[in-house]
C-alpha cells in the first residue's frame, strides 16, 4: 500500500501478531486512506497508506478477521483452507 511519492516498504508481518487494524486519521502521514494496526511485538503499532479508501477498508476486513482467528488459535485452520487445492 502506498500513495502519491511515498516510499514504499514491504513488510513481513506474522499473522499471530496482529492485534487489530483500524482506519487512521493522522495529517502527518502521505495522501491516502490511512490505516494503523496494532502488534503484540511493536505497542505502537504501524501505519499504512492504501491509494483509496476502498483498499484501505478491505484491508482493515482482512487484518480484523486474521486478528480474530489468531486470538481463537485458529490460524492453523486458515492456513489449511488457503492452501487447499481449488
Amino acid at each position: 500500500m502506498a500513495a502519491g511519492s511515498a516510499p514504499e516498504a514491504e513488510y513481513s508481518i506474522p499473522l499471530s501478531n496482529i492485534q487489530c487494524a483500524k482506519p487512521a486519521a493522522d495529517p502527518s502521514l502521505p495522501p491516502g486512506a490511512a490505516l494503523w494496526v496494532s502488534l503484540a511485538s511493536r505497542p505502537l503499532g504501524l501505519y499504512f497508506v492504501a491509494g483509496g479508501q476502498e483498499d484501505a477498508d478491505g484491508w482493515i476486513d482482512a487484518l480484523s478477521l486474521v486478528a480474530h482467528l489468531a486470538s481463537a488459535a485458529r490460524l492453523a485452520t486458515l492456513r489449511a483452507s488457503l492452501e487447499a487445492p481449488a
